[in-house]
């Protein structure tokens, strides 16, 4: 799935400089063609109104898009999750939805993708997340919408140009009566490669940001992490019910449901749009307004990060189409970036768990360097094992599996004469009374999960064959 857009943090030298205003208003949501407008205004204090509007280009596929009594409601979803990135920048008190106050449940529930999902930007920020923010509320409940036809396209599986959603494809692909689509949220270089080696149709939402936006950043705007995976997986749910898909098949596995820190009284997860709860709620939103799916649900959630790593070991055709550096996936890159930084929390993690399952061979494949090497992730490993400060705020497993996949290595020999295995054979190893325990439960499936009983059954059936 896209990355989380990497934002410039705003300046903190002048406060009496950072645009302020008092009120945040959801203005207006149009559908001509295939481009989807969603408008909002930051308006009230001494900074001056700001009007914004971000654009979504449907696929081009089929005939122009229809908004149905269905689609409107995910499109009223999308407006008012997508609204995160603007409120942000002001965090201002008052919301205003011109079309009128939600359903309690619903204001309910974007207060909590407010709050939950903006967990890490108030934490970074130091803002108080609570009592901010409050929706309107006291709107009617209405009887859930039917989408139009019977559902009997196959599939959306969401496509990040990583490992997970490459395992995912792979598990459809089992199923010979499945035919999954590729969708992804934009296609950066390495999202494209990956579609080329699903070997699947390949669907594009195009998404636009204002310009605005990144003017208000550069006046030192509040800034920071948001929960772009929950904007992806509506985007995406759009394209389900215009198009008849019958799901839209997600791919984040158990781990993301662990939290960095606790602060103010709100665990701060930095993957809490990818994470159950989120998952939950998304599904219950759908109970509320749409009768007859499109299902949503995250294949892979029963999984570890390492046990994902043990699965995508066996597919070696997509060793040269992926990568999980987030720096190739930033919101306004510059000169293409390497396909690993090599010293980013998220390089190190993924080679820790992918590097166990692999040859040599394919480990140069994947990574072209031993990225344990370099003295300079010697931090990063000492946070991914809860060594210091908190788990980094990236798309990374837990300490345990950390600690699997490092005992793997040690076990077997691989990367002995790296600062990363000298630290953990000091200030770990010592402290393990069994350490292959720390294997044996990354690698056990768990019952916590939402996918259905027919993709449960299938991804079992996958796993029993590796």
């Amino acid at each position: 799935m896209q990355r989380e857009p990497s934002y410039r943090p705003g300046s903190r030298l002048d406060e009496s400089m950072r645009p302020s205003h008092r009120r945040f208003r959801f203005t207006h949501r149009v559908l001509e063609g295939r481009a989807l407008r969603l408008g909002y205004r930051l308006e009230g204090g001494p900074s001056a109104d700001v009007d914004l509007e971000e654009g979504f280009m449907l696929p081009d596929r089929g005939p122009a898009p229809r908004l149905t009594p269905a689609a409107e409601r995910v499109v009223e979803a999308l407006h008012l999750a997508a609204g995160v990135s603007y409120w942000k920048t002001s965090c201002p008190e008052e919301i205003v939805v011109d079309a009128g106050p939600l359903a309690d449940d619903d204001a309910a529930f974007f207060e909590s993708l407010y709050t939950n999902g903006l967990g890490e930007f108030f934490q970074t920020n130091g803002i108080a997340p609570r009592p901010l923010p409050r929706f309107p509320r006291g709107g009617p409940e209405r009887a859930p919408a039917s989408p139009e036809g019977d559902a009997a396209a196959g599939p959306l599986v969401l496509l990040g140009g990583g490992k997970d959603s490459a395992v995912s494809v792979e598990i459809l692909r089992t199923d010979d009566s499945i035919a999954p689509i590729a969708l992804s949220v934009n296609a950066p270089t390495w999202i494209r490669r990956s579609a080329a080696a699903s070997e699947l149709e390949h669907l594009v939402v195009e998404r636009k940001l204002p310009q605005e936006l990144f003017a208000l950043n550069e006046q030192g705007a509040w800034n920071g992490h948001v929960p772009v995976t929950a904007l992806v997986l509506m985007a995406a749910h759009l394209v389900a019910v215009l198009g008849g898909h019958c799901a839209v098949v997600a791919s984040n596995e158990r781990s993301a449901s662990v939290g960095n820190v606790e602060w103010d009284g709100v665990v701060v997860n930095h993957q809490w749009s990818k994470g159950l709860d989120f998952e939950r709620a998304w599904q219950a939103w759908g109970a509320r307004h749409l009768s007859g799916g499109p299902a949503s649900f995250s294949l892979l959630r029963p999984l570890s990060e390492l046990h994902v790593a043990r699965c995508f070991a066996s597919h070696p055709r997509w060793f040269d189409a992926v990568t999980s550096c987030n720096a190739n996936f930033a919101l306004r890159p510059g000169a293409p970036p390497e396909r690993w930084c090599g010293i980013c929390p998220k390089c190190v993690f993924v080679f820790l768990v992918m590097t166990p399952w692999l040859t040599d061979e394919h480990r140069a494949t994947l990574f072209g360097r031993d990225l344990l090497d370099d003295a300079r992730t010697l931090p990063i490993v000492e946070e991914l094992l809860g060594l210091a400060r908190h788990k980094p705020f990236e798309c990374v497993g837990t300490p345990d599996e950390v600690t699997a996949a490092l005992w793997l290595c040690h076990e077997r020999g691989l990367h002995d004469a790296t600062p990363a295995l000298a630290l953990f054979r000091e200030r770990v190893l010592p402290t393990l009374s069994d350490p292959q325990r720390f294997v044996e439960e990354a690698l056990c499936p768990s019952g916590e999960h939402l996918v259905p009983r027919r993709h449960a059954q299938m991804l079992h059936a996958y796993l029993r064959s590796r």
